[in-house]
């Protein structure tokens, strides 16, 4: 009788052992494949910001120029306005 219980009491504490090792080992794995998801996802984020920002410098530099268009033209008109408001005969800016 106690030759079965040795047995039995073998197999559980056996089967308890390689239990817990294996719980132990697919723990690492989750976490390690966790990791790996965390940096794939990191990386996804990086090239979506890059590209947006990218996208954002084109559309910046696009602004820019349009902008010192305007300004150039703004004070073409000006300097147009300027010479003909002006009234005085020695006046610098007037037309001729």
């Amino acid at each position: 009788m106690s030759e079965v219980f040795l047995i039995i009491l073998t197999g559980i504490f056996s089967g308890s052992a390689t239990w817990l090792i294996a719980i132990k080992a697919k723990r690492k794995k989750a976490a390690a494949e966790a990791v790996g998801i965390e940096l794939d996802n990191a990386d996804k984020v990086i090239t979506i910001f890059r590209k947006l920002t990218e996208d954002l410098r084109k559309e910046l530099y696009v602004k820019q120029e349009y902008i010192e268009l305007i300004q150039k033209e703004h004070s073409e008109k000006i300097t147009n306005l300027e010479k003909k408001i002006c009234l005085i005969i020695n006046c610098a800016n007037r037309q001729q």
